[in-house]
């Protein structure tokens, strides 16, 4: 297991109860495994800068080495991560995405974007997103090593990669968050090795 997903004592409620489905609950338990270890040990908050594709400068704030949770009125992200293929022996990899939304305004649509490198890349787009116990949880498509989405794996240093969220509510209301993660360079080489990378 290489993962680090973010991921709240909500949604490992929800997979401890039984309100996900089998595929999620191994979804996120893979992306939820090394968290504590991935982490980082740095002591304080603080917050790394980057320049996103859309030309913006963006302040990630970090906690202990690690980005926060993005939150934003009654929604809040609990994981955006690369998680291992459970579903077949290919060598390919997906991203796990999920949020909690606390309100009582019916959702929309949820646009998922990785804005980190010149080109923004959509990850997925959920026009009718459904809320299990307040929580919604997808992942993409599949994907497979030297594609333009995984393109930061090839390298072996540290990569931050930003995830635009974009919600929209039955109301017309629209919520961006973008939310952060830290990858070392070392968690890339079981990734490499699982996308059949040498």
């Amino acid at each position: 297991m290489f993962s680090y997903a973010l991921s709240s004592s909500h949604t490992l409620q929800a997979v401890r109860t039984g309100r996900l489905s089998r595929r999620s609950k191994a979804l996120f338990l893979l992306g939820s495994g090394l968290a504590l270890l991935m982490g980082g040990c740095a002591a304080g908050e603080y917050a790394y800068v980057t320049r996103i594709s859309t030309g913006e400068r963006l302040q990630i704030p970090l906690e202990r080495g690690s980005p926060t949770m993005a939150k934003k009125g009654t929604l809040a992200i609990r994981n955006a991560a690369l998680v291992p293929n459970v579903v077949s022996k290919e060598k390919e990899l997906q991203y796990l995405f999920s949020l909690n939304d606390t309100g009582t305004v019916p959702l929309k649509s949820i646009r998922v974007e990785d804005v980190s490198d010149e080109k923004t890349n959509l990850m997925l787009e959920d026009l009718d997103p459904k809320l299990d116990h307040g929580s919604w949880v997808k992942v993409s498509r599949m994907y497979k090593g030297g594609e333009r989405e995984l393109s930061w794996v090839e390298h072996l240093d540290n990569s931050m990669r930003v995830f635009r969220f974009t919600v929209v509510k039955q109301d017309g209301t629209t919520t961006v968050l973008d939310q952060g993660w830290m990858v070392p360079g070392w968690a890339k080489v079981p990734m490499r090795a699982a996308l059949g990378l040498k």
